[in-house]
């Protein structure tokens, strides 16, 4: 049985007001280009999955608990302030080790410095 790593991060469109910060688009780029390719390259063996691949968004689903609860690993992208994403933070940390904070350099969350994180550093994605 392969081990799994569950990626934590925000789905959809990340405002703040009316005004888009990252879109949808950009935040499946940055799982698919840097966060799931960067996991692969160290650990090929793992089963990486995020919640939109296996849930509707916006819902807190029985197989995202299952996740949370059974991930060898989870990685969290805490680079924008999402409730979905503290509050299944949260749940993983009340189940168990073994996961692991990152977060974009350019946007400083003050609620998280007493935290170990890895920052991103961000890279251009030529997809095509």
């Amino acid at each position: 049985m392969s081990k799994t790593c569950f990626v934590i991060m925000p789905i959809g469109d990340q405002k703040c007001g009316d005004k888009i910060i990252i879109s949808a688009s950009e935040l499946r780029s940055k799982y698919d280009g840097l966060i799931k390719e960067a996991i692969t390259k160290s650990r090929p063996d793992l089963n990486i999955i995020r919640s939109d691949d296996i849930a509707s968004p916006g819902t807190i689903t029985l197989a995202i608990l299952d996740k949370l609860m059974n991930s060898d690993y989870v990685v969290a992208d805490i680079t924008y302030p999402n409730p979905n994403v503290f509050y299944e933070l949260g749940i993983r940390h009340t189940c168990r080790t073994g996961t692991v904070l990152i977060k974009e350099k350019r946007i400083i969350m003050c609620l998280l410095m007493f935290f170990n994180y890895v920052i991103l550093i961000m890279k251009i994605l030529e997809l095509g």
